[in-house]
């Protein structure tokens, strides 16, 4: 995505085997599309999110820390895009999330956040015939209007 002119590009490294997954969020910045992309030196800079979502969100960015590690089932906040911290614990979270984003590749510097999008999810009840599926999911996740103080 766009943030502070420049492109942001949040990535997922996975190690090990299951049952022991380990997930981590890297983040890489680039000038341009075409690169160089250069790694930010904090990362990782979530430890856990085998699905994460990242998305525009006041004057930062925010994510879904979907499945795997201790954050999961949260959704974090990043003031800088860095540097990310618990905004809430929740429940019932989109897999495989892919939020409707109307701002994520410009960089007005305050983020619309997310009203809807789509999730993936498949019958695992018999493995012989799975199945994969698409499914809208509805949210309101959205900054506060900003109020103007009155002289």
């Amino acid at each position: 995505m766009i943030y502070k002119g420049k492109i942001y590009l949040y990535f997922k490294a996975a190690y090990g085997d299951r049952p022991d997954y380990l997930v981590g969020n890297g983040l890489a910045i680039a000038d341009h599309p075409l690169g160089p992309f250069n790694k930010h030196p904090l990362n990782p800079i979530l430890n856990s999110g085998h699905e994460t979502t990242y998305f525009p969100f006041a004057e930062g960015i925010a994510a879904f820390a979907i499945r795997n590690g201790n954050e999961s089932n949260s959704i974090q906040y990043a003031a800088d895009g860095v540097n990310f911290e618990l905004a809430a614990n929740t429940a019932l979270m989109p897999i495989a999330a892919g939020p409707y984003v109307p701002d994520a590749f410009t960089s007005e510097g305050q983020g619309q956040g997310i009203t809807w999008g789509l999730s993936h999810f498949s019958c695992t009840k018999d493995p012989s015939s799975k199945h994969s599926f698409l499914g809208r999911f509805d949210c309101d996740i959205r900054p506060l209007p900003i109020k103007k103080q009155q002289k």
